[in-house]
């Protein structure tokens, strides 16, 4: 049988390759593509005191003598990162400046709920005052910034990174279907809208193949999730947490996302909440979202 593609519509470029020589970086900058920390920054819609905490952050990450400045500052060699009350001192300059900071630390910032940095307790692992927490920049953001081009290590047991090269016209499919992409693909480059878009067939349709060529043709590259793996995941990663570590991973590379087993999601007690996690995140992703499995309906996990 052949696939087929049930497209809904409802939100990525080229990121700097940051191994290439100074003149291949200026180059690629002349043409406007971002670095990685403007791409994050535009990603996130992070303003210039949320880009000024991450990269106080990301400084112990890049050498341990920032951990010996950091207990300097603070009068502490037990405080190896910053806190909430340094970072205070470093950018407020009085205390009404630094009442109106301390938003930046909330749950609902910017930093906070999209888990680029993360609030920590004491060293001693107790309960500490607010703005006694530490500040630590997560391990994906730090790899993304210096420049890896694998995908978050956290993803790796269920997700994998494709570039693609075959379209649509290097692949078989019927007149029809092939027309219907056609017009998908046009219609998304013209749109600010990207579409969310479930592909179902028996095993061997090519689901995969057909999000795939999509892809090919608008020059994304494409993000597959096993999400049968995703829920066997034995790692401390919860599978909420992964499915939206999965989305930001994907903002960060311009990329879209195929959700492989997605039938997986309607068996078990638990799973229709992961169901919700997957379609309110899709709704927020911006980016190009694929649905492969079976037709609705069917419980069966295909391979």
């Amino acid at each position: 049988g052949t696939p087929e593609v049930d497209v809904n519509l409802r939100l990525p470029d080229p990121l700097e390759a940051d191994d290439c020589d100074r003149e291949e970086k200026t180059k690629t900058m002349a043409k406007g593509t971002p670095r990685r920390l403007d791409r994050l920054t535009e990603v996130f819609s992070l303003d210039d005191l949320e880009r000024r905490i991450m990269l106080i952050c990301l400084l112990p990450e890049m050498s341990l003598a920032y951990e010996r400045l950091f207990g300097y500052l603070q009068d502490d060699v037990t405080k190896r990162r910053p806190t909430i009350e340094l970072l205070l001192r470093l950018l407020g300059s009085s205390p009404l400046e630094n009442l109106r900071l301390r938003r930046y630390f909330s749950s609902q910032a910017n930093l906070i709920r999209h888990g680029i940095v993360s609030l920590m307790a004491g060293t001693d692992g107790s309960a500490s005052s607010f703005i006694g927490r530490f500040l630590k920049l997560d391990e994906g953001i730090v790899s993304y910034l210096v420049g890896y081009e694998d995908i978050d290590i956290r993803l790796a047991s269920f997700g994998e990174m494709e570039v693609l090269h075959s379209g649509l016209d290097d692949i078989v499919l019927p007149d029809p279907l092939r027309w219907q992409l056609r017009r998908l693909v046009e219609e998304t480059k013209a749109s600010s809208m990207m579409p969310l878009c479930y592909v179902h067939g028996p095993p061997g349709a090519g689901r995969r193949t057909v999000a795939r060529a999509v892809c090919a043709e608008l020059g994304h590259p494409l993000l597959v999730v096993d999400l049968a793996r995703l829920v066997e995941n034995d790692s401390p990663l919860l599978p909420e947490s992964a499915i939206g570590l999965v989305f930001r991973e994907a903002k960060l590379r311009g990329a879209a996302t195929c959700w492989h087993n997605f039938a997986v999601l309607g068996s078990g007690a638990a799973q229709p909440s992961l169901v919700n996690k997957l379609v309110s995140e899709a709704a927020t992703f911006g980016g190009l979202t694929f649905l492969c499995d079976w037709p609705l309906g069917r419980s069966d996990t295909c391979r």
